[in-house]
């Protein structure tokens, strides 16, 4: 059934998936390309961001330097975030207006195969972060192992044709292999 060409019993069948350290960035590309997807993340106004020492995502592919450069800023960041809430005597909501990006959050999203096919060809793509292709290959395998029919429209467009992103195509033609480093 999940193989005709109408997409209906796909819309039928729904997988929850939760992450945990991913970043805000990452979330909200996740998000962008969730049509009927429904998401939860971790709250700035309701969750607790001081006293924890692994708040942010450090970014693969830096240098030491920028690296280390990076986590100062984040330091800084985190404490002025502190002395906002303990100091100045701002509530969470209001202080975490200054958090960047890399903020770790959690995450759950819930979506039929239909959407979940369509979120991982979208986000698979190079044009992405390392970060988001990274959490849709752990989400692309762990659907496909527990049924491959499940994700065989889930790699980009490219793999078996042309990128449909016109102008905004990406160069790099997506390889299947991908999906398994």
């Amino acid at each position: 059934l999940i193989k005709l060409p109408h997409t209906t019993i796909q819309r039928m069948c729904t997988i929850t998936i939760a992450i945990t350290g991913l970043s805000t960035k990452a979330l909200t590309q996740l998000r962008t390309h969730a049509k009927r997807a429904t998401c939860i993340s971790t709250s700035t106004q309701y969750s607790s961001y001081e006293g924890r020492d692994d708040n942010f995502v450090i970014p693969s592919g830096l240098t030491d330097m920028q690296r280390n450069k990076m986590i100062a800023a984040y330091n800084t960041i985190q404490g002025y975030y502190n002395n906002l809430i303990e100091y100045e005597g701002l509530d969470k909501d209001l202080a975490s207006y200054i958090l960047p990006q890399g903020l770790r959050k959690a995450f759950i999203m819930h979506a039929n195969i239909d959407d979940w096919n369509y979120i991982l060809s979208t986000r698979l793509c190079h044009r992405n972060t390392k970060e988001v292709q990274h959490i849709c290959k752990l989400i692309y395998k762990a659907i496909r192992d527990i049924n491959p029919v499940w994700v065989s429209k889930a790699l980009p467009k490219c793999v078996d044709g042309q990128c449909p992103e016109g102008n905004f195509c990406c160069g790099v033609k997506f390889d299947k292999g991908e999906v398994d480093e």
